[in-house]
């Protein structure tokens, strides 16, 4: 019972390890999309009074969040198969 306990807790922190690894490895990829996110949208409103409609920005960036979603799951799937780059263990 301890030892399944024990095996749970250790699962749950390699999890995060990872989720940690891929932060870390995308960084650069996900500030460049903030900033460019983020200018696009102010220069939307200085020249044309904002977006034409709310579908635009809401899926370009609901866009972004399944790419990385996906990018994050073949990550997930390198590092538990031992082939990942990032694999320190």
């Amino acid at each position: 019972m301890k030892a399944a306990f024990l095996q749970n807790i250790d699962r749950f922190q390699g999890g995060n390890i990872i989720f940690i690894r891929y932060v870390k490895k995308e960084k650069w990829g996900i500030a460049f999309f903030i900033i460019g996110y983020i200018a696009l949208f102010i220069i939307s409103y200085c020249l044309i009074g904002g977006p034409v409609s709310s579908g635009g920005p809401i899926g370009v960036f609901l866009g972004f969040c399944i790419v990385q979603f996906l990018k994050y799951r073949a990550f997930k799937k390198d590092e538990r198969n031992n082939k990942g780059i990032y694999h320190r263990l």
